[in-house]
């Protein structure tokens, strides 16, 4: 096992190394996550999560536990962006699988042909659906397989592409949890003259939890690295959240070699039985509005 993990690890590094000129992907949407958990977290999603969300970016998290779940997410971006997701997770021994629906809104964009007021208005939309699924090899180790539909419009054009997902994860002795995944792998049908392209990234990171018995509390710390392969931006994530009782929790993050975005974000959890409500706080730069990413998930016992 460890041969298979450190031969993803390699690959994983591999194709990032392959990409020597700085250019630039579109669909834009699928660079950011949509787990509410890790948003708040800074965005750190390559080793920690279990449910479609958080293998929205590793599939491989999905065998993290053998529950079922539901995760419903709202958010709301700057120039008046609208999200939503909607994911589903399901167990059959030792296979986990996932069916998302990622859509992205971009509204009332004025449209000019010459310098003076609009003549009109158009959205742009962008849409990602598909499915996921893990298989667990041992208790500590499992790999990950994922393919999206991907669909944009913009204006009166539109184009329909098609994506891989990969990855893995590791969990030491020591409780510290590694996982690597290359994500968005594929093309897109060209809209109008040129097809936009995909935003391949990598992601290689860890998680560590420290359990605080006494105090029924668990502090849990994780970092990524990320890089967007067509635009050969390396960015860090990092963050840390604290849980109380396994009721509240308290998230901070931090991000390196974003523009558009602040340095950190913030967020908490509320677990009451099996619900969990989740939120998330980006903020950004300049007059830009922030974002909000509210989440609600259901775990099926």
């Amino acid at each position: 096992m460890k041969k298979i993990y450190f031969s993803l690890v390699i690959i994983c590094l591999t194709i990032s190394s392959s990409y020597s000129q700085v250019g630039y992907a579109g669909l834009q949407f699928l660079k950011y996550g949509v787990s509410t958990r890790s948003l708040g977290m800074g965005d750190v999603s390559s080793s920690f999560g279990f449910d479609a969300a958080a293998a929205y970016d590793n599939p491989a998290l999905l065998s993290t536990d053998d529950h079922s779940s539901i995760q419903i997410s709202h958010k709301t971006w700057f120039a008046d962006t609208k999200v939503e997701f909607l994911g589903l997770k399901t167990v059959a021994k030792n296979f986990s699988f996932s069916l998302f629906l990622n859509s992205t809104l971009i509204p009332d964009i004025p449209i000019r042909t010459i310098p003076g007021p609009a003549t009109g208005m158009f959205d742009v939309h962008y849409f990602a659906t598909g499915i996921s699924t893990a298989r667990k090899f041992s208790n500590d180790f499992s790999l990950g397989i994922g393919v999206k539909i991907l669909y944009e419009k913009f204006f009166v054009d539109d184009a329909t592409g098609l994506a891989l997902d990969f990855g893995m994860r590791k969990v030491l002795e020591n409780n510290l949890s590694l996982g690597a995944s290359v994500s968005n792998v594929g093309s897109m049908s060209k809209l109008r003259n040129a097809a936009t392209t995909i935003p391949t990234t990598v992601r290689i990171g860890g998680s560590f939890p420290i359990v605080f018995s006494e105090n029924k509390s668990e502090l849990l710390f994780a970092l990524d690295a990320v890089d967007i392969l067509p635009e050969k931006a390396m960015h860090i994530h990092s963050g840390f959240e604290f849980t109380y009782d396994k009721i509240l929790s308290l998230r901070f993050g931090i991000q390196t070699g974003y523009e558009a975005k602040k340095f950190f974000s913030t967020g908490l959890g509320i677990t009451y039985n099996n619900i969990i409500f989740d939120y998330a706080f980006v903020p950004t730069e300049s007059s830009f509005e922030p974002g909000h990413t509210i989440g609600v998930g259901y775990i099926f016992e």
